[in-house]
């Protein structure tokens, strides 16, 4: 007798008992597949959540399992400590992360996170001093340029983007100081081999227990984060009327190697921007059928968002009676879009689908289909490269962005207008004001309605 659906819980129960009486003990779960006398694994698990709490019902005692399922308990504190000090001893160097995974006499990285909740806990138990993080060791650094540089970032840019340029740049300078040279020593040839570091180089990933080389785009921007330095180096001599840090020739001629993608990193140019042309425009929305991927076309090419913007709108951001929606931009930034009738439409739109598919559980305006939780940026991405492939016109969410900006412009909507819509105004207090709101809705109704 087989199948999920032969079997009632107390039959179950009462077949186990008996195998338990005839065999002395609780099968395997590799038993439990081969014996087709006995009910499958998986209708255990579909009856009963789990093989554990299967067992657990069976009055089976589970200690065993327990330990076998939480690896943590394994492992005393001291054989933890023994263990990473044999591979100190051996290697000459504290574990990484992929280190735990691969070496057989270590815990597992599951291990170190649950006890020590990460490496740098593990480092404190073992009394070995932590390198301090690299935002905090910026602040001691001896290169005054990049204090200089960290300083002036704090005060243009986000934490979040300014902890990423000075890890980068920090990166970089231990690349130098292990050839013994400094950012004044700078040279482009340092630029090439660093390059070439990075494209042999890999970075562990603990999620996925692996580790993955640099992509084309990663090396792509930390050399453009370089570049900038080295502009900014320029920028501030000029201001202060004063000799560069690093010879004015010499970062030009870095400036240009970086920029020469191709040939240096090995990528393609990067791809210039394209709007959609109308014909493009009109052939997506005739072979795009399903209404909920062709309204987030529409919505994509009428409030030019960034993929982040998307995700970050709830309804309370939108207000039809005022004819405008808050966006909540990069950096903490926020800007208002004022909304046409044929705008508004589509974000009605969009919240009857969330009434159709029952999601009541957030705020947010977009969700992900079948889950009902907020939508994510990658999801996102994969809706538009469904829409993309459905109607065989190559295009991402930024070109959408890109053609909102050169449609508006080809009808005449004027620049200023165009700036604040995409979020490129430098100072976006204005568009807070109501009166540019109605200026706004009145030009766009005039000239464009809906895109």
């Amino acid at each position: 007798m087989t199948g999920k659906e032969t079997y009632r819980e107390g039959e179950i129960i009462k077949i186990f008992k008996e195998y338990m009486q005839k065999k002395g003990k609780f099968p395997s779960k590799s038993q439990i597949e081969a014996d087709k006398s006995i009910p499958s694994y998986t209708t255990i698990k579909r009856r009963f959540g789990s093989l554990l709490k299967f067992k657990q019902i069976l009055g089976v005692d589970i200690s065993q399992d327990l330990k076998r399922k939480d690896t943590s308990i394994r492992y005393t504190n001291d054989d933890i400590k023994k263990r990473v000090q044999k591979f100190i001893e051996q290697t000459g160097r504290f574990p990484l992360y992929e280190d735990f995974e691969k070496t057989s006499y270590l815990p597992s990285h599951h291990t170190i996170m649950k006890r020590f909740e990460g490496i740098e806990g593990l480092k404190k138990f073992l009394g070995i001093k932590i390198k301090p993080t690299k935002t905090s060791e910026i602040i001691k650094s001896t290169s005054p340029i990049l204090r200089e540089y960290y300083e002036e970032l704090l005060e243009t840019a986000s934490p979040e983007t300014t902890r990423t340029y000075i890890n980068i740049l920090l990166d970089f300078r231990e690349f130098l100081l292990s050839k013994g040279k400094d950012i004044e020593d700078l040279t482009h040839e340092d630029i090439t081999q660093y390059i070439k570091i990075l494209r042999e180089k890999g970075s562990f990933k603990p999620r996925s227990r692996r580790i993955c080389k640099n992509s084309i785009n990663t090396i792509y921007g930390k050399m453009r984060t370089i570049s900038t330095f080295l502009k900014w180096i320029l920028d501030i001599s000029e201001e202060k009327e004063s000799e560069p840090y690093i010879k004015r020739s010499m970062i030009k001629r870095i400036r240009r190697r970086i920029k020469r993608g191709k040939s240096l990193i090995g990528v393609r140019q990067q791809t210039k921007r394209r709007a959609l042309t109308p014909e493009e425009v009109l052939t997506v929305r005739e072979k795009v059928l399903d209404p909920f991927l062709r309204n987030l076309f529409d919505i994509g090419l009428n409030l030019c968002l960034r993929i982040s913007e998307y995700c970050r709108i709830t309804l309370s951001d939108i207000h039809f009676d005022e004819d405008y929606i808050l966006i909540k931009g990069k950096g903490g930034k926020e800007r208002l879009l004022a909304l046409t009738r044929d705008m508004q439409r589509l974000l009605q739109r969009q919240v009857e689908f969330r009434k159709l598919n029952g999601v009541v559980n957030h705020e947010y305006l977009f969700f992900l289909r079948g889950w009902k939780r907020p939508l994510t940026r990658s999801r996102l991405q994969r809706y538009y490269k469904q829409i993309s492939k459905t109607s065989e016109v190559n295009f991402g969410s930024h070109n959408l962005r890109y053609t909102h900006s050169v449609m508006l412009r080809k009808k005449g909507v004027p620049r200023y207008i165009v700036k604040s819509r995409l979020g490129h105004l430098t100072d976006g207090t204005d568009l807070y004001l109501r009166d540019k709101i109605e200026e706004e809705k009145r030009i766009l109704e005039a000239k464009v309605g809906m895109l």
